[in-house]
């Protein structure tokens, strides 16, 4: 559970098929994932636990092997989500992210800033929308005040709302590539009101709308329960063993 300010968006997000069934739709409308539990291949557990408003975010709990590890908290305007606040766990806050959105609800900036005012890895992410259908977003680091230092830029190629490839160059680094498939079950944050593509890194780990069964070098495999939410992943590459708790 590093924190980290930049958060580059490698994550499991997409937004329900349209294809879905209405009736069972309504019938699960009120799931709401209220813990994920990992344990990694050395041993270490952590476990996010989450609390709502509704069907909207409250807090996030970090813990490593039992022991808190941080928390944090979420606002929001309207249905969307307007700012997090980080923890660390002696209950100091850390950072504070704000969300800005255009007219339509897209995401258009977010802006990262550390609480130690001597910090210097605040951080600012723009948003651009192509005409390819592509976003690029462009991250900037500085202090408090000004994060004019572009430190990574990531195209992000989405099909229904889904994350399917993303383009990162880091730096002078050479460009990566990372591609991404998803199943048709139900993810773990799937009602939760606000929730979009570019949430990712600690706060929102686990599943969006569906389930990440294929990324760049890995494979995952899910047990369902009868309400087709995933309740454990486990991956081909004998990586961390993921449970869901509802």
């Amino acid at each position: 559970m590093k924190k980290i300010i930049y958060f580059l968006s490698i994550s499991f997000l997409l937004l329900q098929s349209c294809s879905s069934d209405s009736s069972n739709d309504s019938a699960t409308s009120s799931v709401l994932c209220k813990t994920i539990k990992s344990t990694n291949a050395s041993g270490k557990i952590y476990r996010e636990e989450y609390t709502y408003n509704g069907n909207k975010f409250s807090q996030v709990s970090f813990y490593k092997n039992n022991a808190f590890d941080g928390k944090a908290i979420i606002y929001y305007k309207g249905d969307l989500i307007s700012e997090l606040n980080n923890y660390n766990k002696d209950n100091s806050l850390s950072f504070t992210i704000t969300y800005t959105y255009n007219a339509s609800g897209k995401i258009i900036s977010k802006l990262a800033i550390k609480s130690d005012p001597n910090a210097n890895d605040s951080s600012k992410t723009i948003y651009t929308y192509n005409q390819d259908g592509t976003i690029t977003e462009l991250i900037y680091s500085g202090n408090q005040t000004i994060q004019d230092g572009l430190e990574v830029t990531t195209t992000f190629t989405l099909l229904d709302n889904h994350i399917i490839k993303q383009e990162v160059v880091n730096g002078s680094s050479p460009a990566r590539t990372y591609t991404y498939k998803y199943d048709t079950k139900n993810g773990p944050f799937k009602n939760v009101v606000g929730f979009d593509w570019y949430y990712t890194g600690e706060h929102f780990s686990g599943g969006f709308k569906h389930n990440v069964i294929e990324d760049t070098g890995s494979n995952y495999n899910y047990t369902f329960n009868s309400a087709d939410y995933p309740i454990l992943r486990t991956s081909s590459q004998n990586e961390d063993t993921v449970e869901y708790f509802y």
